[in-house]
């Protein structure tokens, strides 16, 4: 089943994780998140840094993600000559940052 729907996808995303359930015995929460004051990366990291771990230790939760609002962004420049004077790339200062969850 999982091939079937592997080949309709793109290459680029991963194999799906199917998961069998019963309704009758799954409870099911879900929780939305607003603010007069903080914006959508604000809510976004409220969610997925507090509220998110808070869950994740409920026992039988699982697969709690973040859905909408935004991650923070940040823009950095750096040095490319003086990165490369030490053996390192502009990749090697990106990748660690872009792995944070």
């Amino acid at each position: 089943m999982t091939a079937t729907i592997l080949r309709g996808l793109p290459q680029s995303i991963g194999a799906p994780l199917i998961i069998r359930y019963l309704a009758s015995n799954v409870p099911i929460a879900q929780a939305s998140l607003n603010s007069e004051s903080l914006g959508e990366s604000d809510l976004y990291d409220a969610s997925s840094s507090f509220i998110r771990p808070g869950l994740a230790v409920v026992k039988g939760a699982s697969l709690l993600v973040p859905n909408g609002g935004r991650r923070k962004q940040i823009m950095v420049d750096l040095n490319l000559e003086m990165l490369a004077g030490k053996g390192l790339s502009g990749n090697d200062v990106g990748i660690p940052w872009s792995t944070r969850t």
